[in-house]
């Protein structure tokens, strides 16, 4: 093992913190506006670095071009951005349906503050 980073080595680090970053972004639970910026940011480096001797080895290689470059990392932020809004889309329909079931149930009554929508919510 060296006792250095070669430079595909931080390609591919960097691309697996482009998708874990944006995807820690639109989290729930993490991803909201009262968890810090700099919170969010250090746990996708952790997980990063948690994941590359996973899967370091299946990354693309460093591309010759600074358009190529642009173009992988464009990629995997899309895919991230998609990644995380798909679980934040998941997770706000099952809190629209626990209002629903909550209101036809008759339990819609009891109101709390619901910082995650801002709004009081039924429990």
């Amino acid at each position: 093992m060296e006792p250095y980073v070669t430079v595909d080595q931080v390609w591919a680090g960097g691309l697996l913190f482009a998708r874990l970053g944006a995807i820690i972004m639109l989290l729930p639970g993490i991803g909201e506006a009262y968890v810090p910026a700099r919170i969010r940011l250090s746990l996708a480096l952790l997980l990063g670095m948690a994941l590359y001797p996973v899967v370091g080895h299946t990354l693309p290689a460093l591309p010759p071009t600074t358009g190529g470059m642009v173009d992988w990392i464009l990629r995997e932020v899309a895919t991230g951005l998609a990644i995380g809004a798909i679980l934040r889309l998941f997770t706000s329909a099952l809190m629209t349906a626990g209002e629903i079931v909550s209101m036809q149930t008759t339990l819609g009554f009891s109101q709390t503050a619901n910082p995650m929508q801002a709004a009081p919510g039924s429990t």
